[in-house]
């Protein structure tokens, strides 16, 4: 009787994969994530009954793609191994760019939808697993000591998100390719080419970004010419909250103009 139900379930489970798969080929093939049920019954070479037997509905269809998607994804930053938790951050991104250019028409209708009049109810079946990714690799980070503590991983995890997110667009329409996309982050901006300069540009890189196209402004040591702003912020206690003031007086950011950056790099 055992061996009858684990054949069954067997079964089952090689149909719903086989389901899983004509949708993706579906989605890829019509640039449109909106599956016909009789589409992908044809498709997986199964009954139409079969779709909503073993899913309900077009909408757990569509959860199951998104779902072996981000299995498959895990499996690869796995496969790299456990490495250095801060630098798996980065990892993703690249990893991601490497999905999009392996299976771009799948990629593009996948985002296309996310982003149209029916992207609500697609975001909330896509968005959160991946958040609670970004959110695991962070509080990995923490918990290495390469990030503090009391940094809000979830906050963290929402910018990040928003960062390497930007660039989709661009990607979607042709305009860059994933080598592009996984190129990385960069800071643009000018520093004063003294001690405190390069002090920041060691924070830059520690996190990762790429200092290649920090313009580097020549100074007199003592801030005439231009400076490095600062921000001077007690971090208060108890009721009493935290205060800051800026003081960008004479930077070399201000003094910057269009023509000191490469902005085809």
């Amino acid at each position: 009787m055992n061996a009858e139900i684990s054949q069954r379930e067997r079964g089952m489970a090689e149909r719903r994969a086989r389901i899983v798969e004509a949708a993706r080929d579906l989605i890829r093939a019509t640039g449109d994530t909106g599956l016909s049920m009789r589409a992908l019954a044809e498709r997986a070479g199964v009954s139409l009954a079969t779709p909503y037997n073993l899913f309900g509905s077009k909408q757990a269809v569509m959860l199951g793609v998104l779902e072996a998607d981000l299995a498959a994804f895990r499996a690869g930053l796995d496969a790299a191994g456990p490495g250095d938790p801060l630098r798996r951050l980065f990892d993703n991104v690249a990893l991601a760019a490497r999905f999009y250019d392996e299976d771009p028409g799948f990629y593009r209708a996948l985002f296309t939808a996310l982003a149209g009049a029916g992207g609500p109810e697609l975001r909330l079946l896509f968005g959160p697993p991946r958040h609670a990714l970004w959110v695991e690799m962070i509080q990995a980070a923490q918990a290495a000591g390469q990030l503090r503590g009391e940094v809000d991983a979830d906050l963290l995890a929402r910018a990040l998100e928003g960062v390497f997110g930007a660039a989709l667009p661009g990607w979607i329409a042709g305009e860059i390719d994933a080598a592009t996309l996984a190129g990385g982050l960069g800071v643009l901006t000018a520093f004063a080419d003294n001690e405190v300069g390069k002090l920041m540009k060691d924070f830059i890189e520690q996190g990762g970004v790429s200092t290649e196209l920090i313009y580097w402004k020549k100074t007199d040591g003592i801030g005439r010419i231009c400076r490095n702003g600062l921000n001077f912020t007690e971090r208060g206690f108890g009721i009493r909250g935290a205060v800051g003031c800026s003081d960008r007086a004479n930077t070399a950011i201000s003094q910057a103009t269009p023509e000191d950056f490469d902005f085809d790099y």
